[in-house]
């Protein structure tokens, strides 16, 4: 009896539900195409005492919406895990590019005549401060494009193994620094094309973006002791904004839109 029981469970219930799994995964990869690689940002500085350098390996993915909401349909679920870049420069001096574009003192591209981006003078349009995840899609000119999501993992395959891309200074996130690391409220936005404003006479930068198979990095953590307890909820955000900087994900996905059709 107990024999004939577990047969007629495996039969009628367990194998339909993973045959229904396997249907519903399919559809979902399918319909739901997603992109996700990682991506080195190298920091050089010049500085007096010589050439300090700094880098973080983030990972992005990018993926059409599941569209789950009648507002939602249309859009992108863009995602990004990893931290900030952290040069230390010596001397108790420091700089970090973030992961975010607030108060960059830039100005921030406007997406509306870039669905999809195609032509090259598109990108060349993305002349502002740019998000780390639009930074990857400008480089690599990805062609950000609902349901295209695997053609652009094709065209990002094509940068393994090569050389880094520079970035124009322009384009860089928001950097900040700290008169003291265990003092958030001590941050202060650098504007990437005038370092010696900040520093004092002899400092320059240069960055690059190259595809990377490493792990994601995880170490600002012990640089920023206080970003941990502010990324859990522990301690209040600083009056400063601080927070917003977006210097460290790892607890959450964090989902956008960018574009509309």
């Amino acid at each position: 009896m107990k024999r004939i029981l577990n047969n007629w469970i495996v039969k009628w219930v367990i194998a339909p539900v993973v045959v229904l799994g396997a249907l519903g995964w399919g559809y979902f990869q399918i319909n739901y195409p997603i992109c996700a690689f990682r991506y080195k940002l190298t920091a050089e500085v010049m500085t007096p005492a010589g050439l300090k350098s700094g880098s973080s390996v983030v990972e992005v993915s990018y993926q059409k919406s599941l569209g789950l909401l009648p507002d939602s349909r249309g859009k992108h679920v863009d995602s990004l895990r990893g931290e900030a870049v952290y040069v230390d420069m010596g001397n108790g001096r420091n700089l970090f590019i973030t992961l975010g574009t607030l108060d960059s003192n830039r100005p921030s591209p406007s997406w509306s005549h870039v669905n999809p981006l195609r032509e090259p003078s598109e990108y060349d349009e993305m002349i502002g401060s740019l998000d780390p995840i639009w930074l990857s899609v400008k480089l690599f000119r990805l062609g950000r494009a609902e349901g295209k999501e695997p053609e652009m993992c094709q065209r990002v395959s094509k940068f393994y193994g090569y050389q880094a891309e520079p970035i124009g200074l322009n384009n860089l996130p928001t950097l900040v620094t700290f008169s003291d690391l265990l003092q958030p409220e001590t941050a202060q936005v650098v504007n990437p094309h005038d370092l010696s404003a900040t520093f004092g006479v002899g400092h320059s930068m240069t960055a690059r973006i190259e595809v990377s198979n490493e792990p994601v990095t995880h170490r600002i953590d012990g640089v920023l002791p206080w970003l941990q307890a502010q990324s859990t909820g522990k301690e209040g955000r600083p009056s400063n904004r601080l927070a917003l900087f977006e210097l460290f994900k790892f607890d959450r996905l964090t989902e956008r839109t960018y574009l509309r059709n």
